[in-house]
């Protein structure tokens, strides 16, 4: 056994996941700009395969929309109508959306990763790719001004409305969350009070999520890119947890219970 496998097996345990990712996340050997370029090839090849997923959930979510609003329209039972377009066809928009939209947000972070290799084989002395830094100017073109400071608000940093991957983003989002508004509109009249309560609990929190991954990943970006500016929400909920942290921390522990 090598002094590198002994030394390996010997790896210390950890009070907390942090320790743990800090430890082995810190790199000591020399960069290989082979491994690089592999890795680079293995990124791209799982963005090719998040672009085939989002085109197939798509498609498999307009179709079973299709179905079930068909069947909502065919059944005689107006009861059963109510169900469907109130209940089951905006879950099923909102599910579609989610699974989608996380899709899209892997691809995000992925390509953030892809950018840091380009600048690691640029500084290896390898400056050849540079496809991803392209698309990450066009996408920051409209958002950043002059002095390198954002145009608009924190709430949305690093992107443009004037790029078209933003754009197809916030568009899909909207149609789908305009279909489940719509049906839950066409059944609304006659739902029972709990469907309509449901409808909007549903909405509220599909609206919640949807959002939150988007920041969250967005947290992921600025950290592959180390970049010191952050998603409002996130910032805000950074915020909450070290008060909460704090708190448990200084709450005083009650002694232990005598033995008798």
């Amino acid at each position: 056994m090598s002094q590198n496998d002994r030394s390996f097996e010997s790896t210390p345990r950890f009070r907390t996941v942090d320790e743990a990712i800090r430890f082995y996340s810190k790199r000591r050997s020399r960069v290989d700009k082979a491994t690089l370029v592999k890795e680079y090839d293995f990124l791209r090849g799982e963005i090719n395969g998040t672009l085939a997923a989002q085109l197939q959930i798509l498609s498999f979510g307009t179709a079973t929309l299709g179905l079930v609003t068909g069947a909502a329209f065919v059944g005689a039972e107006d009861a059963f109508r109510d169900d469907v377009l109130v209940v089951f066809l905006p879950l099923l928009a909102y599910m579609t959306l989610i699974i989608w939209f996380s899709e899209v947000m892997r691809m995000l972070r992925a390509g953030s990763f892809l950018l840091k290799i380009e600048k690691r084989l640029d500084i290896e002395g390898d400056g050849s790719l540079a496809w991803e830094a392209s698309v990450w100017r066009g996408r920051t073109k409209y958002a950043v001004a002059p002095d390198g400071h954002l145009r608009r608000s924190r709430i949305r940093p690093y992107y443009s409305i004037f790029d078209p991957d933003q754009l197809r983003l916030f568009s899909v989002t909207l149609l789908f969350f305009t279909i489940a508004g719509s049906s839950i509109a066409m059944g609304w009249g006659g739902a029972t009070l709990a469907q309509r309560w449901f409808a909007v609990g549903a909405g509220v929190v599909a609206v919640f999520v949807v959002t939150l991954l988007y920041h969250m990943r967005l947290e992921q970006v600025a950290d592959t890119l180390n970049i010191e500016e952050r998603p409002a929400l996130t910032r805000g909920i950074a915020r909450v947890a070290d008060a909460l942290a704090h708190d448990t921390e200084a709450t005083p522990k009650a002694p232990p219970a005598p033995h008798h």
